[in-house]
């Protein structure tokens, strides 16, 4: 199985819209998280990115600063340009993206697409600030 360039850039996109109902002042269970996700998210997605950058007060989570830029995206950029890279690995897909939007200082994404029993899901985000 593979995904082309297309198909990769199209599925970081709608993921990315996921976020923008989610983040308000209400607070979810943490299976609430995951049955949300569930649709363009593994559970090591939502385990290490997501809930990372949440709070947890009274076994329910919510954005810890909904005025924070953290409070309105997926952490990850979606300004892909030519510069885009997208490697088909063993594991499935590996986005190489290069981010220089001035709101942190240069750095280079690297996000892992893996296929699954439900389809093909955002797994893992790296950043790398050491980049030239």
């Amino acid at each position: 199985m593979s995904l082309n360039r297309t198909e990769v850039l199209a599925l970081l996109e709608a993921a990315s819209r996921l976020m923008e109902p989610y983040n308000s002042n209400r607070s979810y269970t943490q299976k609430e998280l995951y049955d949300y996700f569930d649709s363009h998210f593994t559970k090591n997605y939502v385990d290490h990115i997501i809930l990372s950058n949440l709070k947890q007060e009274n076994g329910r989570w919510q954005v810890a600063f909904p005025e924070s830029e953290l409070g309105y995206g997926t952490y990850y950029d979606t300004s892909f340009d030519d510069r885009t890279r997208v490697e088909q690995t063993r594991e499935g897909v590996t986005v190489i993206h290069r981010v220089e939007n001035g709101l942190y200082p240069a750095h280079e994404e690297q996000i892992q697409i893996i296929f699954t029993s439900s389809g093909w899901k955002i797994n893992g985000l790296w950043w790398y600030s050491d980049c030239g």
